[in-house]
């Protein structure tokens, strides 16, 4: 066995966590009195709610809508299948109950652990050999790659996915206007999403249909 050198306490000095955790403490949390209202407007139109039940009743309830994130322009489009993200009512809660068996702690601990540890050994790895790495994008890259890997879009024709999916992120989504300018954004917004399509979905979904293929000439055999 190596011998252990004791740290120094200037080592230790250097290397603590410049996060200060006694000031974020739950306990020293500001927490809302008797004197806040439970839901309230602003001067901006958006309401604020400050109560966890009443936050909780509003998001499971069957009339609220999804708002933003793009939300106007799929309510302007022709889905025959919305989006789970997209989706309300008795249509959003049955695409949930099929993908939840997927991402249950049994499922994932049994199926997908090695390959989580395995690509939090190459983010580590990468880490050490630049000296410096971005949080966000460490745990953007960790969760799309395990997400990808679940979903079966691990067939993608370049690297870089989590890439994409920022691009997808970042669009800023609002009604088209009549504008150049704003026709020429659509324009761009549309390519992100196309390329997305492209370069990581549509192989995903020739991979499966071949493996479906496959197996049904391996059943009639």
């Amino acid at each position: 066995m190596e011998n252990l050198q004791p740290i120094s306490s200037e080592t230790q000095q250097a290397s603590h966590c410049p996060v200060d955790h006694i000031a974020l403490s739950p306990r020293k949390v500001e927490r809302p009195t008797a004197s806040v209202p439970a839901i309230e407007c602003d001067e901006k139109g958006i309401w604020h709610i400050h109560r966890f039940e009443l936050g909780r009743a509003m998001l499971r309830g069957t009339q609220t809508q999804q708002a933003g994130f793009g939300a106007e322009l799929i309510n302007l489009a022709v889905m025959a299948n919305l989006p789970v993200l997209y989706a309300e009512g008795k249509a959003h809660t049955e695409q949930r109950k099929l993908t939840a068996r997927f991402f249950t702690p049994t499922a994932v601990s049994i199926k997908y652990r090695e390959f989580m540890e395995a690509q939090v050994d190459q983010l580590i790895s990468g880490f050490k050999k630049q000296g410096q790495a971005d949080l966000g994008k460490m745990s953007l890259t960790m969760a799309v790659q395990t997400v990808a890997r679940v979903l079966g879009l691990n067939y993608s024709l370049f690297g870089g996915m989590e890439d994409r999916l920022d691009a997808f992120f970042s669009i800023p989504f609002e009604l088209p206007g009549s504008s150049l300018l704003s026709k020429l954004q659509m324009v761009w917004n549309t390519r992100i999403m196309l390329a997305f399509f492209v370069i990581d979905v549509r192989p995903a979904k020739a991979r499966l249909r071949r493996l479906n293929i496959s197996l049904d000439r391996t059943e009639i055999q």
